[in-house]
C-alpha cells in the first residue's frame, strides 16, 4: 500500500504543480492583458490631450491676436488726427468707451505737449491768397483773421505792414 499511496501522492503533486504553472500562466496573461489595456488607454488619451490642448492653445491664439487688431485699430483712431490734443482727447474718449479693452494707461501715456509743432501752413497760405486777391481789403481781412484766431498760433500783429 506504500507504494499506491506514493503512488497517489505523486499524481497530487504532479497535479498541484501543473496546476500552479496553470495559475502563473494566467497571472502572465492578466499582467499582459492589463499592460495592453494600458497602452490602448493611451493610444486615445494622448491623442485627444493633445487635440484639447491644441484647440485651447488656437483659441488663446485668436483671443490675443484680436485683442491687438482691435488696439492697433483704436491706435489708428487716435492718430488720425489734426492736432496732438485732439489726440490726446481721442485717446480719452476711447478709454472711456473701453475701459477694459485698451491698456491702461493708454490715454494717460500721451502728451500732446510733447508733440506740439508748427501749425499747419494751410490756413496762412489761404490767408495770404485772400490779401492778394483783395489788396483794398487788407486791414479789414487781417482784423477778421486776428479776432478768429486771437491767442493762437495763426494770430498777427496788427501793426503789420
Amino acid at each position: 500500500m506504500n507504494s499506491e499511496t506514493n503512488f497517489k501522492d505523486e499524481r497530487e503533486r504532479e497535479r498541484i504543480e501543473l496546476e500552479r504553472q496553470r495559475l502563473e500562466l494566467e497571472k502572465e496573461k492578466l499582467k499582459l492583458e492589463r499592460e495592453r489595456a494600458r497602452w490602448a488607454f493611451l493610444s486615445v488619451f494622448v491623442p485627444l490631450l493633445v487635440l484639447a490642448m491644441t484647440f485651447l492653445a488656437n483659441v488663446w491664439i485668436q483671443a490675443k491676436q484680436a485683442q491687438n487688431d482691435f488696439e492697433l485699430r483704436a491706435a489708428e483712431i487716435v492718430m488720425d488726427t489734426e492736432s496732438p490734443s485732439a489726440t490726446r482727447n481721442r485717446a480719452e474718449a476711447l478709454a472711456a468707451l473701453f475701459p477694459g479693452r485698451l491698456p491702461s494707461g493708454f490715454a494717460g501715456s500721451f502728451d500732446p505737449g510733447l508733440y506740439a509743432g508748427n501749425p499747419p501752413l494751410e490756413p496762412t497760405v489761404e490767408l495770404f491768397r485772400q490779401l492778394v486777391a483783395q489788396m483794398d481789403q487788407k486791414q479789414e481781412i487781417l482784423a477778421l483773421w486776428n479776432e478768429v484766431f486771437r491767442d493762437g498760433p495763426y494770430y498777427f500783429s496788427p501793426d503789420m505792414p
